[in-house]
Order: structure tokens, then C-alpha cells, then sequence
């Protein structure tokens, strides 16, 4: 045929009798066959969203009798916190949270996000963040990824600061290591080089190194995904002491990040 001729590559036909070159097909069909998956991740958090925001509007008996005069949930829009979680879990969750937004450790979100509160969530997951309707969803059972998931919280209503123009250089060292570590399969190299996965753990890693393992930090320390090299902890360690001077330290108004060192990227 006179149309593979022109081709040095083989060649494919498609519908309608259309030629492609292999290279091209293989190329589209990836790209197709990615956005299947993404559009599958989307709809099951859209409808893990739909449920739990549905959810938030029952609040149990123990909801009410314990949000009242909670410094803790006073920080939330709406709250909802199952019955069978046990009081001295919930009062070692509270009090560590505020002692972190009391030094300042931890930022306080502008426009408060609600929260449900679980006796459990998953085998292999103790808190989450749906940005969709701003819902953050934690364990009582395990509250090591409190920290995680309040910082996504943070970097989805404070402007993207994951995406700014001083993260890169951090974000761009974290991704260095995360490639250059042969315990990580490809698949979640990706997954960890995302700009909102890296800051939450340089995060992680920056609060572990000021405070140690907490009731709302694990001691993840050494783990993939988390890299213990000097270099990366210095620029972290640089870059969000810089970002909580603009934190709120007691009950006055809150404030939101403010980088100063360019325009959003937008690299994933």
C-alpha cells in the first residue's frame, strides 16, 4: 500500500481504513487508557464525597454532647463524630491538636473544612481529604495521619502553596531522592512526586524533626516516601519555618500562606 510506504514506521489501521504509525497508536492508547483511570479515581471520590457529606448531616448523640465548648471542634464548619469512639481517644486527639495550633506548629485553615470522626476507616487507611466538599475524614483508632491529611487540607484552601514558586526548590530535591530510592515501585514514585503528596510529607518530616512522633504524627522516619537526607531536610526545614511566620499562634484572625517567591508552577 502506497500510504505505508510513506511511513518508515509500521503501521496501524484504524477505523475507517486509517493509518497511523505504531509509535502514534501506542502513544494515544496510553493517553486514553490514563484518563479511564484518572476518571475512575474521580468518581469514586466523588461518591465517597456525596456519602460522607450526606453523613455529616446526622450527627449522633455523642456529636452533640461534645461539641459544645470543644476548642478542638470550634476549629471545624460541621462535625460528626461517631458513638463508638471512646472519649480518651478523642481527648488525646483533641488536646494534641491544640497544643500544635497553640505553638504554632500547625496552621489554622481560613474557611473551616468539616470533619468526621471514626472509629475506623480502612485496613490500610486512618485518615483522608476529600477537597471536593472540603471533608477530612480520621480514625480514632489510628491518628498518626491526622498531620497528612490536615495539611492537604491546608495546601486546598490557602492558595496551593504546594504548587508556589518557593516550594520547587524543595519539591524538586524531594523528587530527586523519591527517584533515586529502588525501594519505591515506579507506580508510587509517581504517586509520592506529586506536588501536593510531596509537601504534605516534607511537612510530616519537618514537624517530626521539631517536635517528634505524636498522637497526630507517626514516626515515619526512614520510610519510602520519606527520605532522611540532610540536604532536603534543610531546605524544608528553611522553607516552612519561613511559611509559618504567617501562621496564626492564638484565637486572633486567621491568616493564610503567603509565598513570596513566584507564581504557581503547576508540575504534578
Amino acid at each position: 500500500d502506497e500510504r505505508r510506504m510513506l511511513s518508515e514506521e509500521p503501521a496501524v489501521v484504524g477505523k475507517g481504513g486509517m493509518f497511523v504509525s505504531r509509535r502514534r497508536f501506542d502513544a494515544l492508547n496510553g493517553a486514553v487508557s490514563s484518563c479511564l483511570r484518572e476518571l475512575r479515581v474521580i468518581k469514586k471520590g466523588v461518591t465517597d464525597s456525596m456519602r460522607l457529606n450526606t453523613d455529616l448531616r446526622n450527627k449522633t448523640k455523642r456529636t452533640i454532647e461534645l461539641e459544645n465548648g470543644s476548642r478542638f471542634l470550634e476549629r471545624f464548619e460541621d462535625v460528626e463524630i461517631c458513638n463508638e469512639a471512646a472519649p480518651e481517644q478523642l481527648d488525646e486527639m483533641y488536646s494534641c491538636f491544640d497544643d500544635l495550633i497553640a505553638a504554632g506548629l500547625l496552621p489554622i485553615i481560613p474557611t473551616p473544612i468539616c470533619i468526621r470522626i471514626r472509629k475506623r476507616i480502612s485496613r490500610s487507611m486512618g485518615a483522608v481529604y476529600y477537597h471536593g466538599t472540603r471533608t477530612m475524614v480520621v480514625s480514632v483508632d489510628y491518628t498518626g495521619a491526622f498531620v497528612h491529611e490536615y495539611i492537604h487540607a491546608y495546601d486546598y484552601n490557602c492558595g496551593r502553596p504546594s504548587l508556589g514558586g518557593g516550594f520547587r526548590t524543595v519539591l524538586a530535591e524531594y523528587r530527586r531522592l523519591v527517584r533515586a530510592d529502588g525501594r519505591i515501585p515506579e507506580r508510587r514514585r509517581a504517586y509520592y512526586s506529586r506536588p501536593e503528596e510531596a509537601f504534605a510529607r516534607c511537612f510530616e518530616m519537618h514537624l517530626l524533626r521539631t517536635t517528634g512522633p505524636s498522637a497526630l504524627l507517626e514516626d515515619s522516619a526512614g520510610k519510602p516516601g520519606y527520605p532522611g537526607d540532610r540536604a532536603l531536610a534543610d531546605l524544608a526545614d528553611a522553607y516552612f519555618e519561613g511559611l509559618r511566620a504567617g501562621w496564626v499562634r492564638s484565637d486572633g484572625p486567621p491568616c493564610i500562606w503567603d509565598d513570596q517567591a513566584g507564581e504557581p508552577d503547576g508540575t504534578a
